[in-house]
């Protein structure tokens, strides 16, 4: 059954998610002129990293070094899905909406880290600590980036994209090539 879940977020809800990510995309760049560019801007580079964040976990689910036989880790994939159209379909209506979605989703995100319930080859505790300081940095952006000079809403793509950094530098994952190469080799 869980196999079956998992297949399910990886050949079918991952995509449609990537497909509201870019919609939503489309929609920001459409509406520029009738936008004030306060917004516009920390909102195109939110749903671009958002974008970028989620090829990279479709590619991490299809390669053979990522799967998860853990109830919870299916449970918590399908709630990371759901909160990332969730956090794309925000970005388009209200930045303040935004902040307190993709905080929740930070902060869900990092239980699912303490627990352990995405299981990858070669995983630790280090790694999974390591997830879990990258989704602090994120949070702590969110909602203090204000207090250390960072201008109005732009401490919504500093908190996804420090986030993410630290998730992709210091986590390692995987390098793109791997992740492309696990994924044509199924």
């Amino acid at each position: 059954m869980i196999k079956l879940i998992m297949t399910l977020y990886a050949e079918i809800l991952t995509p449609a998610v990537a497909g509201s990510v870019i919609w939503t995309s489309c929609e920001i760049l459409y509406s520029i002129k009738s936008n004030e560019p306060s917004i516009i801007f920390p909102s195109i580079i939110t749903i671009l990293f958002l974008s970028s964040y989620i090829v990279v976990d479709h590619l991490l689910i299809k390669s053979d070094k990522y799967y998860t036989t853990n109830p919870l880790g299916v449970i918590f994939e399908g709630i990371h899905l759901f909160f990332v159209a969730l956090i794309a379909l925000s970005i388009k209506e209200n930045m303040e909406n935004t902040k307190v979605i993709l905080t929740a989703y930070l902060c869900i995100i990092m239980i699912g880290n303490l627990l352990g319930v995405w299981e990858v080859k070669n995983n630790n505790r280090f790694w999974n600590f390591s997830l879990v300081f990258a989704d602090i940095i994120g949070i702590t952006l969110l909602l203090y980036g204000c207090n250390i000079g960072i201008r109005e809403h732009w401490n919504i793509p500093a908190g996804l994209v420090t986030s993410l950094a630290v998730w992709l530098i210091w986590a390692k994952p995987r390098t793109m090539h791997e992740m492309i190469h696990g994924m044509l080799s199924k």
